[in-house]
């Protein structure tokens, strides 16, 4: 990271509007603390939040000529504010309204990882409002970040947490920040591992070619004398891209292995797999594990066995590179470009000593506010509860002619979360099991670069956050390969910790629809060391009652989705048959659900090479109540548990269950009948049978207040018979599975529904 060095560097000038920027900490009611460090208010709960100023100016959107004419005559921050206004999508408008500044404000927040009670100086808000021509009126707050050098006496003295980043994130400077947050990470969670991968990329020093390696025949990672550091490997998570930029990905072959291995020019290496190369060279890490060169593409043997191995892969590689900027393997990752910058000088008004500047800067996500009509706030209102706040008591009083606006304030996204926000590499299937297994993770993204160990993350700028979308709630620390130590509670995965990453890894893209389990083989993998029992086509045989209940949130027809599928991807009773993003019923990742029925078995040939990915057909077999559906009356009344149920089930008008069809989206309508209007449903529902799964209690809080008189309900599947009409009776009729349903008990509904139906043998393809 750049130092500060004290040399007087010219700072562009502030017109007299913008000089108010320049922060008078003695104004402000700051006060000298023994730490020397200003605090605005008492410590800890009693200080102040904001630092509130006049701004006040008028200008005509979207010309901007006033700050037009003040950026031409050298104001930077005029410029800036111009730019930032702009850029704004939101605020674009046909018409010439006149925009009205009104306050600056400086944001003061809690320090999430700091050891002392000041607030950070966060960042600058200027509040306006917008007066179009037909009389309307919008106000609106545009938020700038702050940061500074980390010498720079200001940043101690006003608790400036950003730093400013590199240029380039290879430039001396990028390098040394990206070993600080290395070394960080290591303090924490110290480099264990001895495991290496079949086959690595020794990427040799920069007069050398990358090259390919047998790890168990490369004389460097069998000398037992070595430093283990020189036997740490680095992974890469990445996207391969459209299938038009994929075709263009760099490959290991069989008919291409031994040139691989002899070496590979880094001129035919694809931008991201080259920036991976020169980001291992930079660390001082030779081996890298990149899939398109470590597997052999098109030898369904090796690529079995060794995408078998890719939890072991990622549980164990020193770091995992996540090329989050980017769309594909053409890319690359290293590409940066800082947004506009402006100087702002500083000399405490309480200790003259303390002279420097700190930055102010348009952030990714700058627009943060908007007060809309018709509410009980008016914009007087607001800035008065501001100036209460601040610690500004002369404001003026709301104009009870002023039109009404409701403050709204969008929680800002911190750098890690604005990275990987709209990313290609969020989107991607494979990129999620390849994050949750990963311990340590250096992450590249268009804004900057991060380091993720366990929940915690520690971004190139200086700012650290506690991220719950990489705890807890994808994985455990644990489950990551962390530490137990580390963890703040010692933990298992279960079998709902397996339906919450399915439910979130099932939204995800995938170019081939076979890698449905191929791509979240290495979690199945890594999960069933805890789960046990038998990983059946992603449901575990431990716990079908629950797995069983799931339901996907596509479109479809009755027609498509009954359609013969081109590519068997997975048995009809498994989400992995579902495109589409996936969600189980209400409870089963927390709460008892009571299994009804008894599992005979499958007929499933499990690979030994990859037992958690790809499955031939194979059947379900249970002994099970099952009995036909016994009315096709059908009506709109939605339910929701968990997902929406949208139709309930009649006999002679009386209830018997809710119903969800595979085939009809709960927000979609089924056709309607000609006659009266109503949804005339165009499945085959009069062939459907119902089969009793699973029963659990609703006599918990969130659901009495619906006042059941018995609480039980009873859970199970919609199967239609895959054998044709008319010969559905026998031993031999096989079901595949069309819809979810569930039964609360009254009138016709609940288990005496099932009182003289006996249990027979259920075969689900």
């Amino acid at each position: 990271m750049s130092k500060f060095t004290g040399q007087s560097i010219d700072i562009p000038p502030l017109c007299e509007r913008c000089r108010i920027l320049q922060l008078d900490d003695r104004a402000q009611g700051g006060k000298i603390t023994a730490e020397s460090y200003v605090t605005f208010g008492e410590p800890g709960w009693g200080s102040r939040n904001k630092l509130l100023f006049d701004y006040n100016f008028e200008d005509e959107y979207p010309l901007l000529p006033g700050l037009s004419d003040s950026a031409n005559r050298g104001c930077a921050f005029c410029g800036l504010l111009k730019e930032g206004i702009l850029e704004v999508e939101r605020l674009k408008n046909p018409s010439d309204p006149k925009i009205v500044f009104y306050k600056a404000c400086y944001h003061l927040v809690e320090p999430r990882m700091a050891s002392r009670e000041s607030k950070l100086l966060d960042s600058l808000s200027i509040i306006f409002k917008l007066h179009s021509s037909e009389g309307k009126e919008e106000s609106h707050a545009l938020r700038f970040d702050i940061q500074a050098e980390g010498g720079d006496p200001c940043t101690r003295w006003l608790n400036i947490q950003r730093r400013p980043l590199a240029s380039d994130p290879l430039s001396e400077s990028g390098i040394q920040r990206m070993k600080e947050l290395i070394k960080q990470s290591l303090d924490h969670f110290p480099y264990t591992y001895t495991y290496l991968p079949t086959r690595l990329i020794d990427v040799g020093s920069q007069h050398e070619v990358p090259r390919l390696i047998v790890s168990s025949k490369h004389p460097p990672l069998l000398d037992s004398n070595a430093h283990p550091e020189s036997k740490r490997y680095i992974a890469l998570s990445y996207c391969w891209g459209p299938l038009e930029e994929a075709k263009l990905q760099l490959k290991t072959e069989r008919n291409s292995l031994d040139e691989r291995m002899q070496g590979i020019e880094l001129a035919t290496l694809p931008q991201t797999l080259l920036d991976a190369v020169l980001v291992c060279r930079a660390l001082g890490v030779r081996y890298v594990w990149i899939d398109s060169l470590c597997i052999i593409q098109g030898d369904v043997q090796d690529w079995e066995r060794e995408s078998g191995k890719m939890a072991s892969v990622y549980r164990n590689a020193f770091l995992t590179i996540c090329a989050v900027q980017g769309q594909s393997c053409l890319s690359g990752f290293l590409n940066r470009k800082l947004p506009r910058q402006v100087l702002i000088p500083f000399k405490s008004t309480l200790n003259p000593s303390i002279t420097g500047k700190f930055t102010v800067f348009s952030a990714p996500t700058s627009y943060i506010q908007r007060f809309d009509t018709d509410s009980g706030w008016s914009t007087s209102d607001w800035i008065s509860s501001l100036a209460e706040s601040a610690g500004i008591t002369s404001h003026p009083k709301a104009d009870p002619e002023e039109k009404q606006y409701e403050f709204t304030k969008p929680a800002v996204q911190s750098p890690f979360d604005n990275d990987l926000s709209d990313s290609a590499w969020m989107e991607r299937a494979w990129t999620f099991q390849e994050a949750v297994l990963s311990p340590r993770m250096i992450i590249f993204g268009a804004w900057m670069v991060h380091l993720s160990h366990g929940r915690h993350v520690d971004s190139e700028d200086g700012t650290s956050d506690t991220h719950a979308e990489w705890g807890k709630s994808w994985a455990t620390i644990q489950l990551r390969g962390q530490p137990a130590q580390y963890a703040k509670e010692s933990w298992v995965p279960s079998h709902g910790d397996w339906y919450l990453s399915v439910s979130r890894y099932s939204s995800r893209l995938l170019s081939y629809p076979t890698d449905k389990l191929p791509a979240i083989s290495a979690l199945a993998s890594t999960m069933s060391e805890s789960l046990g029992g038998e990983f059946l086509a992603g449901l575990w045989t431990r716990d079908l009652h629950r797995g069983l209940l799931w339901a996907h949130f596509g479109v479809t027809t009755p027609e498509k989705y009954l359609a013969e599928v081109s590519q068997y991807i997975a048995p009809s009773w498994s989400w992995a048959c579902q495109p589409n993003m996936v969600g189980w019923v209400w409870g089963v990742d927390t709460l008892n659900y009571n299994q009804e029925f008894e599992y005979l078995g499958n007929d499933f040939v499990v690979n030994p090479e990859g037992p958690f990915g790809r499955v031939n057909p194979g059947k379900l077999i249970l002994s099970a109540q099952i009995r036909k559906m016994p009315s096709v009356e059908i009506h709109r009344a939605s339910e929701f548990l968990g997902f929406i149920f949208p139709y309930v089930l009649t006999s002679n008008g009386e209830y018997i269950a809710h119903l969800l069809f595979d085939w009809r989206h709960s927000s979609s309508s089924a056709p309607k009948d000609p006659e009266t209007g109503e949804e005339r449903e165009d499945g085959p529902i009069d062939r459907l049978s119902m089969v009793f799964i699973s029963s659990r209690s609703l006599n918990t809080a969130e659901w009495r207040s619906r006042k059941l008189s018995n609480p039980q309900i009873m859970l199970g599947l919609l199967l239609l018979p895959t054998t044709p009409i008319g010969k559905e009776t026998g031993t031999d009729v096989e079901y595949r599975r069309v819809g979810i349903w569930y039964s609360e008990t009254k009138e016709l509904g609940g288990r005496q529904f099932w009182d003289d139906v006996g249990f027979s043998r259920v075969v689900i393809v």
